[in-house]
Parts: structure tokens; sequence; C-alpha cells
């Protein structure tokens, strides 16, 4: 992350409550386009959580969904994938690794102001830890896919590990929806 100059103004300690909010109001994400309502709100973590757009955030230009550079010193240098990482509110909308689908409401191409006005809430646990131990995780495709996509010749235990963990996810994830399925005829007969 450390040529990235997002990586200064998110530095400071914030909870994760606040991921979503911290993202849009970034100097070089958005140009300046999201702002505060109300600077003292920064610190609203229920705001944060709940009511994002209604009572925190206002939209420099709601009329339109130009990306482009509101406010001197700032860039528009944010897209859809970026936010993978601060919301989960898209995830049944994106298709793996926001590959453009039809079927799919949102992918890595689309305007990315559109997306970011469907989001509501910001990260949620279950995105990067296990429920159960409350240990880290990762589920995010295109995380897995950063990490796991190793060109070298070593054998890279925790690659090979990370890799094994997804396949297996999506087998249960099939065999879960074959048994559905299957409980569905059983029950209709």
């Amino acid at each position: 992350m450390a040529p990235h100059g997002f990586t200064k103004e998110h530095s400071e300690p914030r909870s994760h409550i606040f991921m979503l909010m911290d993202q849009l109001i970034v100097d070089r994400g958005y140009g300046g386009r999201f702002q505060p309502r109300d600077w003292t709100a920064l610190t609203d973590g229920k705001g944060a959580e709940t009511q994002l757009w209604s009572v925190l955030l206002k939209d420099a230009e709601p009329a339109t969904s130009d990306q482009k550079i509101f406010m001197p010193q700032t860039a528009a240098a944010s897209n859809p994938v970026c936010l993978n990482c601060k919301t989960q509110d898209h995830i049944l909308k994106w298709k793996y690794m926001g590959d453009p689908d039809p079927k799919a409401q949102w992918s890595r191409t689309s305007k990315v102001v559109d997306f970011v006005r469907d989001l509501k809430q910001p990260m949620n646990c279950y995105s990067c830890h296990d429920p159960h131990s409350t240990g880290p995780r990762v589920v995010r495709d295109a995380l897995i896919e950063a990490v796991v996509d190793r060109v070298s010749l070593e054998n890279h235990r925790l690659a090979k590990r990370a890799k094994d963990i997804g396949s297996a996810a999506v087998l249960i994830s099939l065999l879960m929806v074959i048994v559905v399925w299957v409980c569905v005829l059983l029950e209709s007969l």
C-alpha cells in the first residue's frame, strides 16, 4: 500500500465502522465530491453504520455521476474495486472478480459514483473474520487472487493453502445448492 497517498489519510486509528465513510471522504478518492454534512459527526459510529447518506455525507453534485475533481489538491482516482473491502452491500450484485455481466448490477467497469450511491452500510465482521473463532480470514475474491497469483518456482505453502481453502469453499457451496434442490424436489413429490 506504500505508494498510495490514501495510506497517509487512512492512518488514523478508527474502527471498522468508519471504513466506508473514510473511503468516500479521502482526498484522493473522489476529488472532494463527498463531504461530511457536519464535521463534528466524524466520530458518530451509529451514524456511519446506519445513516451514511441521510445524516453524515453530502454529494457535491447529486444531479450527475461524473467522476471529476471538485476541490483543489484532490484527485478522482477511485473505482468500484476499491470499495470491495469497505462494504458488503454489493456482494450479491457483483460477479466474481467484478467481471461485467448482464445478470450483475455492478462490475469493475461501472460508474463509480453510481456504485457509491448504492452503498449504505460499512464493512461487516464476517467479511474478514471467521464467525466462530473470530480469527482473520480472506473472503474477497480480488484479494485472494492477488495473494495467490504468484509467478514463482518456489513452493509457497500459504498460497497453496489459500487456493485449497477457496476451492473447498466453492465445492461446499455447490454441494449445498444440490442438497437444497434435492430437498425442494422431494418436498414437492
